[in-house]
């Protein structure tokens, strides 16, 4: 049986395939915004961040109250600093999309697929990123010490 613990971990872990999904969400708008000259997308694409930034700093926050509440093992507390860097790493990507969101003016033809392949990328690594959090915990896995 799970301990209060680990389900604080699945808890964290979910929050965190959400914030890969906003984040998935605002480098797509962002990019297409760009591509397309379209602002309504770069709006679209900036409230996700912002919102990817807010979710962040909350999974940062309940990845630290963790240990503090309470005694987790070796391999519990390696799973809380990886969240803490994962949370920090996903805001920083929602930060880059905001930077493409507000690329001023249009885009040369010939420039659009340099700019395409690479958010494309990112986008599918973050969207890998929420199915090995939630791909972990239903697939069995539950850290139960070192």
């Amino acid at each position: 049986m799970p301990t209060a613990f680990q389900k604080e971990l699945f808890t964290l872990a979910c929050r965190q395939a959400d914030l890969c999904g906003l984040v998935a969400i605002a480098l797509e708008d962002a990019t297409r915004s760009v591509l397309e000259s379209d602002h309504t997308l770069g709006g679209h694409g900036r409230e996700q961040v912002a919102a990817a930034a807010a979710l962040g700093a909350a999974c940062e926050d309940q990845a630290c109250a963790l240990p503090a509440l309470h005694a987790p093992r070796e391999a519990e507390v390696k799973a809380v600093v990886a969240a803490v860097h994962t949370a920090a790493d996903l805001t920083r990507m929602g930060g880059l999309a905001r930077e493409v969101a507000d690329a001023p003016g249009r885009v040369p033809p010939d420039v659009r697929p340099a700019l395409a392949r690479p958010a494309a990328h990112a986008v599918a690594a973050v969207r890998a990123a929420a199915a090995v959090r939630i791909g972990r915990w239903t697939a069995g896995f539950v850290p139960v010490g070192g």
